[in-house]
């Protein structure tokens, strides 16, 4: 059977034949009367092939990320935040610039601008921390990596002094593929650790068909080291400059006003912020407010209430049995925990 692909935008005579279109592959058939041209999923007598995603870059050098982990560490310890880095290369000198673009960040998100080039550089991808979290593409990530063709990784307990996680993939025309961050980062280093000796090994073991057989029961995790020099996380300070805390507002609605309050979440505070667009309501009663207080020169104005002689009195409540305050009592705290 043949197989045909149209770009000349004509239907071929055989009675039956796979076209391959820009809507996908599709099946034609003619059998007696009937004559059909419909769309398939598959073409059922080729091999199957295994999609695939790789960067022929050299290893991003020891010392480069170093200096991308200790921003990272810099950034976390003044914003408890995640940070972002993007990967330039040059391709005739094989060797690579980070840029570290201007961005707002929080604990659990970040946003950045991408419209930076560099001369003879193409950017080939991003590296990002997740803080004191693990390491792992969110949903956000996937959605913001889905159109940015080259590598990406997370590095994740960036607060961890010893140890730090690290994953990664590679994006290519909407396809994700992961990867192994080590083939891709030199000096990179996985190693099996306690929480309790975090510089030390699992305890010893034995090899047992392939399986490794604990000599001890330990509780364990894993983690990545860089084998670098401690000048190695020294960055250029300047870089801390294009990273700005992101301003996050609450506001809390006061029913008795119908007016609210604003207020912005910055330097670890929240901070009151005048709101002048009051909505009517609230401007009704703050009026009427003002107008006791000028009435009554600021004095209780439960003394001046008309009512004043019709409401309860703590004397009201000296006949009533205590069973009956504690049964009142519980069904008032039921109801409460109820609504």
């Amino acid at each position: 059977m043949n197989i045909y692909i149209n770009d000349k935008n004509t239907i071929p005579d055989d009675d039956t034949c796979y076209i391959i279109a820009k809507g996908g592959i599709y099946l034609k058939k003619k059998l007696d009367l009937i004559e059909s041209l419909t769309p398939v999923d598959k073409i059922s007598f080729l091999e199957d092939i295994n999609s695939f995603a790789k960067m022929n870059i050299p290893l991003i050098p020891t010392r480069m990320f170093g200096n991308i982990l200790g921003f990272f560490r810099e950034v976390y310890n003044l914003y408890k935040s995640e940070a972002i880095v993007l990967l330039f290369y040059n391709k005739d000198k094989k060797s690579y610039k980070i840029y570290v673009p201007e961005q707002e960040v929080s604990g659990a998100s970040l946003s950045y601008k991408t419209d930076k080039t560099i001369k003879n550089h193409v950017l080939v991808g991003s590296i990002h921390s997740h803080g004191s979290m693990s390491a792992f593409h969110s949903g956000t990530d996937i959605g913001d990596e889905k159109s940015f063709d080259g590598i990406h990784m997370t590095v994740g307990k960036i607060s961890d002094p010893n140890f730090f996680e690290l994953c990664g993939s590679i994006v290519a025309n909407g396809l994700r593929v992961p990867i192994s961050p080590e083939e891709y980062v030199n000096g990179i280093e996985y190693r099996e650790y306690t929480p309790y000796f975090p510089t030390m090994f699992r305890p010893g073991f034995e090899e047992i068909n392939g399986d490794k057989i604990y000599k001890n029961t330990v509780k364990t995790s894993s983690g990545c080291i860089l084998n670098a020099r401690e000048e190695d996380y020294n960055f250029n300070k300047k870089w801390l400059e294009n990273v700005k805390e992101k301003q996050s507002s609450y506001t809390t609605s006061l029913s008795f006003t119908g007016g609210k309050t604003k207020y912005i979440y910055k330097d670890g505070q929240l901070i009151k912020v005048n709101d002048n667009n009051k909505n009517e309501s609230g401007n009704l009663f703050n009026s009427f407010l003002d107008n006791i207080d000028k009435k009554y020169n600021g004095s209780c104005v439960c003394k001046h209430c008309v009512h004043r002689d019709e409401k309860l009195k703590m004397t009201d409540f000296i006949d009533v049995e205590e069973k009956d305050l504690v049964q009142n009592f519980e069904f008032y705290s039921d109801y409460l925990l109820w609504d």
